[in-house]
């Protein structure tokens, strides 16, 4: 009996897009878009990102200059950016492209966020907004008034805008149908 034998490998294709769509991916951090769409850029004061400071044990005075900014958008440790990887499937008939953490689908997708901010953090946000940060800003009362709100609630509860990073536009497309003329 013939055994079935493969008649094209098809792996060094599989990973060769896998490789693509990954750097793809990451470029979009950069590009701060996906398919032409800029992406939104983020709330300033980035409310969020101080709670999550101020819950690790950062002082309100010691806050990165980037919770005060607007862009980039999901650019924070690099963390996320990182994070982003590829598998190809046993018989390289599937490339599959993601990230394992928790809050990528948040960022890609969009969503609501609800974190909790206890007593402590809910004094750090009333510090901040009387900060020298603050005051810097282009509109700091608007900003005083979010953190003061944020401060009065036992959680912050948040929009997040969808930032699409995985995923594929009309110009990944095309090359990928050139790597699979170029290997077939």
């Amino acid at each position: 009996m013939i055994e079935d034998q493969p008649i094209v490998d098809l792996r060094p294709l599989a990973e060769a897009i896998g490789r693509f769509l990954q750097e793809r991916s990451r470029e979009r951090f950069s590009e701060q878009s996906f398919d032409g769409d800029q992406w939104p850029a983020r709330s300033v004061p980035n409310i969020a990102g101080i709670i999550r400071d101020l819950s690790r044990g950062r002082r309100p005075t010691q806050l990165p200059k980037r919770r005060f900014e607007g862009r980039p958008a999901l650019v924070d440790t690099g963390s996320l950016k990182k994070s982003i990887g590829y598998s190809v499937s046993d018989d390289a008939t599937v490339v599959t492209v993601g990230s394992p953490l928790e809050y990528a689908r948040k960022m890609q997708e969009g969503g609501e966020v609800r974190i909790p901010t206890p007593v402590d953090i809910q004094q750090g946000l009333r510090r901040v907004a009387s900060g020298p940060q603050v005051k810097e800003l282009d509109d700091p009362s608007t900003a005083a008034r979010r953190l003061i709100a944020a401060s009065r609630k036992d959680e912050y509860e948040s929009e997040v805008p969808a930032r699409p990073f995985i995923a594929l536009d009309e110009q990944d497309i095309d090359d990928i149908m050139e790597m699979l003329e170029g290997f077939l």
